[in-house]
C-alpha cells in the first residue's frame, strides 16, 4: 500500500503589535507575520497571545526605559514598563530582547553624557531577578527575528506535546535551540 505524503505543517504565525514603531522585516520563510493589537509585548504567536510574549527594544530605547523610567522599588509608583513586566511575569513564556551586543550594553554612554558603567547590564539582571523575565541581547534585527521565530516554534512544539512547567519548558527550549 502506498504511503500517504506527509502534509506540510502550516507556517507559524507571529503576531506583531500594531504599535511597534520599527517592525522586524527579515523573518525566516517558515514564519508568517500578521499585525494585531497585543495587550502585552511586541510579538506573540497567533492563538497563544495570552501565553507567549516578547518585548523588543533597541539599545537606546532600553537605556531610556531603564535609566529614565524604571522603578525597581515597590514603594515607588509603577511606571509603564513596570506594569508591562508585571503582566509578563504571568505568561508561560515571556522575555525582553534588546538588539545590541553585550559589549554595546556594557559600554553604553547615556545621551545626556552620563556614563552608564554597565548599569544597563545590572538593570537587565534586576528585571530577571524581580519579575522572572529574562533579558537577552541579540546582535541585530535579523538575529532577533530568527530568535523570536525559533523560540515560538519550540514553544508551540513543546506545549502541544505535553504540559510542562515553566522551568521544564525553558530547559527544553534552550536544549533544542540550534545555532
Amino acid at each position: 500500500m502506498p504511503r500517504k505524503p506527509k502534509q506540510k505543517k502550516p507556517p507559524l504565525t507571529i503576531i506583531e503589535d500594531t504599535r511597534e514603531q520599527t517592525p522586524l522585516t527579515d523573518w525566516p520563510e517558515t514564519v508568517a507575520v500578521e499585525n494585531g493589537t497585543l495587550h502585552t509585548g511586541d510579538y506573540s504567536i497567533k492563538g497563544w497571545e495570552n501565553c507567549f510574549t516578547v518585548e523588543r527594544k533597541t539599545l537606546e530605547d532600553f537605556a531610556g526605559t531603564m535609566m529614565g523610567g524604571y522603578e525597581a522599588h515597590s514603594e515607588k509608583p509603577k511606571k509603564r514598563f513596570n506594569r508591562e513586566l508585571e503582566r509578563m511575569r504571568h505568561f508561560d513564556c515571556a522575555t525582553v530582547i534588546v538588539t545590541a551586543t553585550p559589549e554595546d550594553v556594557l559600554n553604553f554612554r547615556h545621551h545626556c553624557g552620563l556614563d552608564a558603567h554597565g548599569a544597563l547590564w545590572g538593570f537587565a539582571l534586576s528585571v530577571f531577578a524581580t519579575y522572572g523575565v529574562p533579558v537577552f541581547f541579540l546582535n541585530d534585527e535579523r538575529t532577533a527575528a530568527r530568535w523570536i521565530a525559533d523560540l515560538a516554534r519550540h514553544y508551540v512544539a513543546v506545549r502541544t506535546k505535553k504540559h510542562f512547567t515553566k522551568a521544564d519548558l525553558s530547559a527544553k527550549i534552550v536544549a533544542e535551540w540550534e545555532f
